[in-house]
């Protein structure tokens, strides 16, 4: 069985190697299906440190061992680290923040506990939840 022109234009370019299109089109996309019919079909990219790309979620993986998922449960999209004590950081470039949800201007209540995060330089500080 062969392959119906145009073909997948795959070299070693600069230590590395690159698949690309045979379009000269911009804005053209290469897409990779694993296959075209099982329920949760995946692509694998091994090597050192393992990422493998699946409907269900990304999983990341140092050597044999699962450092991390990513997948949408719901609504909701979860990172979830397999480390004992991991933590997740949000990095944002420059002067960039990390955004939360709508704000909700009201009076000051009494604190009913906290939640405890850490900063840019690793300190731990607790955020006040209201009563």
């Amino acid at each position: 069985m062969g392959y119906t022109p145009p073909y997948l234009d795959v070299r070693k370019v600069a230590g590395g190697w690159t698949a690309t299109a045979p379009s000269t089109t911009t804005g053209d996309d290469l897409t990779i299906k694993a296959n075209s019919t099982d329920v949760t079909p995946s692509i694998n990219l091994r090597g050192a440190a393992d990422i493998y790309f699946t409907s269900t979620g990304i999983y990341l993986f140092d050597g044999a061992a699962q450092v991390a998922v990513i997948y949408k449960n719901g609504d909701n999209l979860k990172i979830l680290t397999s480390q004992t004590n991991g933590d997740i950081e949000l990095i944002c470039n420059g002067t960039g923040k990390v955004k939360f949800g709508t704000y909700t201007a009201g009076a000051a209540a009494d604190s009913a506990g906290y939640i405890t995060i850490k900063d840019a330089a690793g300190n731990t500080r607790k955020l006040m939840v209201q009563a």
